[in-house]
């Protein structure tokens, strides 16, 4: 196999890189001299506020067909390729990065390449970069392979080769900046059908210079751009895609990429999870795969059951009371639409999850203003027991009625506020506390503005659908309260003083070392008990009575039984507890120390859920 390339430009784009630009030229021009027959180097300064510029001038005296492009001011990544290529004199291009982290000498293996290809990109074999990069490049890559599908196993590889038509053919690419350029470029490839040869390259650590690729502005900019491209363009509400690209650059559109984002990524995590922790089944799709593993515990046992089949009194099914009504009936409806009851739970309850995170934005940004609002709410996206708001639990959805029933009532929509009260009581045994803390809430705006007395009736749907759940109780067991007797015979729960349960599991959980499920089974359980409380303590100094009156009624809903069950998961069901981590998360010390930790124990309990372990 013979290289088809007689002649080549050589494209390095350099961003403040004068500890390296000056070898990185020498070791280009002289490995490449000899090896065509005509050959140019363009180095494309981007904005570089350094001497990197001078060096290169310097460089253009000692060194023939060296060529300099001189930007101004800093414009992009991929700005500076786009000048370099449009710039190139020869038919074929080679593009690398000036910062030293790759080697010239690797451009032999691609150049054979060249016979049968006309794009042959490098990927890195082993990547010099800190644990935190490959992280980020691995949720990074995870994510363009859901959106783009794209040919190549490592886009971002600053190591390609091609020949100019192929450039030529694809055109225009008008990504700017944080390597979409190059997500673009090679999408464009494969819609116009180059093949694309990959060829494992060596990556070294950087010399000099700094990386901005792992900011948190570089990466929330590259993933809202990710999404222009694949959707900014397909004209989903006016013909010049107008309405789309504001609507993702504004402040809501962003909330929703975050949620959305959040969630994708979850999933993916998920799937790497069970499939390195537990036999992944043979030939199984992605569409069986991905509801399967997330099958477990009260979906697999309780919400499918009751979708499908319905109550009864009869034998161990009728502990199926215990789960109140309305999200399995949602999951019933969603099925006559899906024809797949798992599939209908899991879609159910993802959306309703994503409109409660949303709606609970809204109410933080009411209340606290939009930097609480969005620490708020990446404080409970990221909360160590947050990965059940991607379960088909009833967690999101009863997000989503609470959190609206109080949004509703600080909006005076009291109608409606009633309404989604009623749904959260029908979903959670917990709705019925929206009843007190909605009461303080029509006195407190009384108080202010006088509300018309007429509005408080409408508070009254919350204890209504109680009883209707009651009475369903009365009419299949022959007592109201016939949940509660299941409760206790199955779960071992009954009434008892809050400190009771605390205290159990602070004597459950023993001396050090730990070991076997203590941590999970009583650690948490005690910490997350511990927290309710503070909480509880804190709001009558920063929320608003209304908020501590709820988280009051929830902590003693969830504390005053004499075992403690899945109480870091019952957290999400009080939701003004993150308001007041949003106003910590304001901190930058507070936020850098806390969510790696949240984050590293959300996988950890996660794995635990999906390999089947328990549920917490």
């Amino acid at each position: 196999m013979s290289s088809r390339v007689k002649k080549i430009s050589i494209v390095l784009p350099a961003f403040n890189e004068e500890a390296v630009i000056e070898r990185t030229v020498r070791s280009v021009w002289t490995h490449i001299n000899g090896l065509v027959d005509s050959f140019e180097i363009i180095v494309v300064n981007d904005g570089s506020t350094d001497s990197t510029s001078k060096k290169i001038k310097k460089l253009q005296k000692e060194l023939a067909h060296l060529v300099l492009i001189e930007h101004k001011v800093n414009k992009g990544y991929g700005e500076a390729l786009r000048s370099g290529f449009n710039a190139a004199s020869y038919d074929w291009i080679f593009q690398m990065d000036s910062d030293g982290q790759f080697r010239i000498e690797d451009i032999d293996k691609l150049l054979l390449e060249t016979g049968n290809y006309d794009v042959v990109a490098g990927y890195r074999e082993s990547r010099s970069d800190p644990w935190y990069r490959a992280v980020l490049t691995w949720g990074y890559m995870s994510l363009l392979n859901v959106l783009f599908d794209l040919p190549v196993k490592d886009v971002g590889c600053a190591y390609k080769l091609f020949s100019k038509k192929t450039w030529q053919q694809v055109q225009p690419v008008e990504s700017q900046d944080h390597k979409i350029f190059l997500v673009e470029w090679v999408w464009k490839l494969k819609k116009a059908g180059v093949k694309i040869k990959e060829l494992p390259v060596a990556h070294y650590n950087r010399v000099g210079g700094s990386s901005t690729g792992a900011q948190f502005d570089v990466v929330w900019a590259m993933i809202r751009q990710l999404i222009q491209l694949k959707f900014g363009k397909r004209h989903f509400f006016l013909k010049d895609g107008g309405l789309t690209k504001r609507v993702i650059n504004s402040e809501y559109g962003t909330v929703i990429i975050a949620i959305v984002g959040v969630k994708i990524v979850i999933f993916i995590i998920s799937m790497v999870a069970f499939a390195l922790f537990s036999p992944v089944p043979e030939g199984e799709p992605l569409r069986q795969f991905l509801p399967n593993i997330w099958n477990r515990w009260d979906t697999l046992y309780w919400y499918l059951n009751i979708a499908e089949h319905g109550y009864t009194s009869e034998g161990f099914d009728a502990h199926r009371i215990v789960f109140l009504p309305f999200y399995p009936l949602l999951i019933r409806l969603g099925n006559i639409f899906i024809g797949n009851y798992l599939w209908s739970a899991m879609i159910v309850a993802n959306v309703l999850t994503i409109m409660g995170l949303f709606v609970f934005y809204l109410l933080a940004k009411l209340e606290f203003g939009r930097k609480v609002a969005w620490w708020s709410l990446v404080f409970l996206m990221l909360f160590p027991s947050a990965y059940f708001l991607n379960a088909a639990y009833s967690e999101g959805p009863y997000l989503l009625f609470a959190a609206g029933s109080f949004y509703l009532a600080r909006r005076k929509s009291w109608q409606w506020a009633g309404v989604l009260g009623g749904f959260a009581t029908l979903t959670r045994i917990t709705g019925i506390i929206l009843w007190p803390a909605l009461l303080v809430e029509f006195f407190l705006q009384r108080w202010k503005d006088k509300q018309p007395w007429s509005n408080v009736i409408w508070t009254f749907i919350v204890p209504g659908a109680l009883m209707i759940y009651l009475l369903f109780n009365q009419e299949l067991f022959g007592s109201p309260f016939a949940f509660m007797e299941l409760v206790n015979g199955y779960w071992h729960k009954q009434f008892a003083w809050p400190w009771v349960g605390l205290l159990g599991k602070w004597h459950a959980i023993g001396g050090f070392p730990y070991s076997g499920g203590v941590i999970v089974n009583n650690i948490a359980e005690f910490i997350a008990g511990i927290i309710l409380l503070v909480a509880v303590a804190l709001s009558l100094f920063r929320l608003r009575f209304s908020y501590t009156v709820y988280l009051a009624g929830v902590a003693f809903l969830y504390l005053s039984t004499s075992v403690l069950q899945s109480t870091p998961r019952y957290l999400l069901t009080a939701f003004p507890l993150f308001f007041l981590l949003g106003m910590l998360g304001r901190n930058k010390l507070v936020r850098t120390i806390w969510l790696p930790f949240s984050i590293s124990i959300m996988v950890l309990f996660m794995a635990h859920f999906i390999l089947g372990w328990g549920a917490f």
